[in-house]
C-alpha cells in the first residue's frame, strides 16, 4: 500500500513539472509586492504527496488534541459515531442510508490535503463545491467544509485570476438632490465615432443635477479651453456663477484654465472616482441615450449628427424626465413648455397687476419640492433594488487588498492585481491605495476586493 502511494506521488510530481510554467505577469497595472507583507503561503505545484495510510496513522499517533478524542472514544465506545481500527481513527458518517468510515485527518495533514486537491495542476484551482465534493467521501476534520471555503477565499491565484460571479461590494450611497435648479452641474464629453461635415467630433453635454435640463454643443476639439468657453458662454453668462460641478479626472477637466475659472467665479469643482462613471451618473445616462437617438436621424455617412444635436436636446428637455416626473424645461424656468406644434394662447389673464412675477416664484417653489421628492422616492427604490444580495465591505488604513485591472488586459491576464495597501479613506466608497512601489491609486470600492490571509488557524476541535 505504502508503495503504492509512493508511486503515486512520483506520478504526480512528473505531471507537475509537465504542467508548471513561469507564473503570466503581463498587465499594465500588475505590479510586484516584495515589500509588502505577504498574506499566503504557496506551495510548489511538484511538490509530491504522501497521503498514505501509514503516513495518516503516524500523523493520528502525534497528534495531542486527537489522541485526546481517540481516548474518550475509547473509554465509551458506543456514544460516539467514530471506529478504531488496525490503530487507525475513523469518522462515521450517514450516506445515502448508511455510515461510511472515513479517515480523520490529523491537523498537520489538513493544508497539504487541501493543497493537492485544489492548487495543484490536476485538481485545476476549482471552488469550493467541486474542491468538498472531491473530499467529503475521503477524508474528515472538524469544520472541513469551512476550512476549504477558507483556503480557496485565501488562495492568491484564484483570487487574482477567477470571474466575480456576484455583484461587487459596495452599498449604493445616493447624492441627495441639490436645493436649487443650476446648483450643481454634470459635464462630460461625449465622442462621435465620425467627424462632421462642419469638422465636429465631440460634444461638452452639460447637465443640472436638479432639473435634468440638459445644454450639448458640439466641437472640433475637446481641450481645456474648449470646456472653459462653452462653460462660460453657455452656461455661466447666461445662467450665472454654479456652486459646484462635477466632472471625470480628463485632462479637459483637470486643468489649470478651469481651476481658476471655477475659483474666480466661486465654484466648487469634484471630480469622480476614476473607471466609476456612476458618480457622474446623469450626464453618462444622457450620453447613452443622445448615441441612440441622434443615430436614427443621421445618413449613411453619418457625418450630419451634429445637424440634428439641438433638436434632440430640445425634445429631452421638453420631456418628462424619469426622476423628478417633471419636465426639464418646466423645472429650470418656472413655466410649462410649448411645442412648436401646439397652436399659441391667444390671451393672458392676471388677476392683479404686475402678479406674473409672484405667480411664477410660487409656482416654481411648489414643483422643485416636488420633484425633489419625486427624486428622493426614486432614489430609495433605486438603492433598495442595488443593494439587495450585496455585502457591504468596509475598508480600514492598512488594510490589504486586490485591485482591479480595468484597462489593457488579455483574456489570460489576471483580473486583479495586487495585493495593495489601503492608505487613506476618502469617502464611504473611496479610497487611496498603495502599492509596493509606492504608486497611488484612487479606487471605489466596486474595484477592490479583500485580501484574506492563509495562516490563520483552522477550526479543530
Amino acid at each position: 500500500s505504502r508503495l503504492c502511494w509512493i508511486v503515486l506521488g512520483y506520478g504526480l510530481e512528473l505531471i507537475a513539472k509537465l504542467f508548471s510554467h513561469p507564473p503570466h505577469r503581463h498587465s499594465p497595472q500588475t505590479t510586484s509586492t516584495p515589500s509588502l507583507p505577504q498574506s499566503n503561503k504557496k506551495l510548489s505545484p511538484s511538490q509530491s504527496y504522501d497521503f498514505s495510510i501509514a503516513r495518516i496513522q503516524y500523523e493520528q499517533q502525534n497528534d495531542i488534541v486527537l489522541q485526546r478524542k481517540i481516548k474518550e472514544v475509547k473509554n465509551v465506545p458506543k456514544s460516539h459515531a467514530y471506529d478504531i481500527k488496525d490503530d487507525l481513527f475513523y469518522k462515521l458518517l450517514p450516506r445515502g442510508g448508511t455510515k461510511i468510515k472515513l479517515l480523520y485527518i490529523p491537523l498537520t495533514m489538513i493544508e497539504e490535503i487541501l493543497s493537492a486537491h485544489h492548487d495543484h495542476p490536476l485538481s485545476g484551482h476549482f471552488g469550493v463545491e467541486r474542491t468538498w465534493e472531491n473530499l467529503r467521501n475521503k477524508y474528515y476534520w472538524p469544520n472541513m467544509k469551512q476550512s476549504v471555503s477558507n483556503y480557496i477565499k485565501s488562495c492568491p491565484e484564484c483570487s487574482r485570476f477567477n470571474i466575480d460571479r456576484h455583484k461587487p461590494s459596495g452599498l449604493l450611497q445616493p447624492i441627495e438632490p441639490p436645493a436649487e435648479i443650476f446648483q450643481v452641474l454634470e459635464i462630460d464629453w461625449w465622442i462621435s465615432l465620425s467627424k462632421s461635415l462642419d469638422g465636429n467630433k465631440y460634444v461638452l453635454v452639460i447637465t443640472d443635477r436638479l432639473s435634468g435640463y440638459v445644454f450639448a454643443k458640439a466641437s472640433p476639439t475637446n481641450k481645456a479651453q474648449d470646456t472653459a468657453r462653452i462653460l462660460l458662454t453657455e452656461v455661466i453668462l447666461v445662467h450665472e456663477a454654479r456652486d459646484k460641478v462635477i466632472s471625470d479626472q480628463g485632462s479637459h477637466f483637470n486643468n489649470e484654465l478651469l481651476q481658476a475659472i471655477t475659483s474666480l467665479i466661486g465654484c466648487k469643482h469634484v471630480f469622480s472616482t476614476p473607471y466609476h462613471p456612476q458618480t457622474n451618473g446623469q450626464t453618462e445616462r444622457w450620453n447613452a441615450t443622445l448615441a441612440t437617438q441622434i443615430a436614427k436621424y443621421c445618413n449613411e455617412n453619418q457625418d450630419n449628427w451634429d445637424t440634428y444635436l439641438p433638436s434632440i436636446v430640445f425634445a429631452y428637455n421638453h420631456g418628462i424626465h424619469n426622476s423628478s416626473g417633471f419636465i426639464p424645461y418646466q423645472l429650470a424656468f418656472g413655466r410649462k413648455a410649448r411645442s412648436p406644434f401646439d397652436a399659441p394662447h391667444t390671451s393672458f389673464t392676471f388677476k392683479k397687476p404686475h402678479d406674473y412675477w409672484s405667480e411664477v416664484c410660487q409656482y416654481k417653489n411648489i414643483v422643485i419640492k416636488q420633484a425633489k421628492l419625486n427624486i428622493l422616492r426614486h432614489q430609495q427604490v433605486t438603492k433598495q433594488r442595488y443593494d439587495s444580495n450585496r455585502q457591504d465591505q468596509d475598508y480600514k488604513i492598512n488594510d490589504l487588498v486586490w485591485m482591479k485591472v480595468l484597462v489593457g488586459r488579455s483574456k489570460l491576464d489576471e483580473r486583479y492585481t495586487g495585493p495593495v495597501r489601503v492608505i487613506q479613506v476618502l469617502g464611504l466608497l473611496t479610497y487611496l491605495v498603495q502599492d509596493d512601489e509606492l504608486q497611488q491609486f484612487q479606487v471605489h470600492s466596486n474595484n477592490i476586493k479583500r485580501v484574506y490571509p492563509r495562516d490563520q488557524d483552522i477550526p479543530f476541535i
